[in-house]
């Protein structure tokens, strides 16, 4: 079994995602995504997907924030528990908190009141998490 060694873009994502920065995560999302195929395309395409989703909730935007989670969802669950370090049940389930939060904030015409938008927790491999915040 060959050992899997993260691309510094790849470490990059998870740093922008971490500081919510989900504009910049989802870039390198799709950069490693036209870069690969398989399994790893569709691993790699649903991250984008999450950090999109993250990007609409940070908008206001509920429906497109629901869309891509739904998406990300789609193409995470089949990869299994884990997947390139990331364990990708809590992933889901983050996301699902946050827009469940947004959710909660809504006023009686559908938009979002006072959300401060939590960044899943999400539980990364060792090596996967640099401690450097350099870009």
């Amino acid at each position: 079994m060959l050992e899997f060694k993260p691309q510094s873009r790849y470490q990059q994502y998870w740093r922008h995602f971490r500081t919510g920065r989900f504009g910049d995560a989802l870039e390198v999302a799709e950069s490693l995504c036209h870069e690969s195929q398989g399994k790893d395309h569709d691993f790699y395409q649903a991250l984008g997907q999450v950090a999109c989703s993250l990007q609409y909730l940070n908008q206001g935007d509920m429906e497109p924030a629901d869309k891509m989670a739904h998406s990300a969802g789609i193409g995470l669950r089949p990869l299994g528990s884990a997947y390139r370090g990331v364990q990708l049940q809590a992933l889901i389930l983050g996301l699902a908190a946050c827009l469940e939060d947004a959710r909660r904030s809504l006023d009686d015409q559908g938009c979002m009141q006072a959300l401060r938008l939590r960044i899943p927790r999400v539980d990364l491999a060792l090596g996967l998490d640099p401690a450097s915040t350099s870009d």
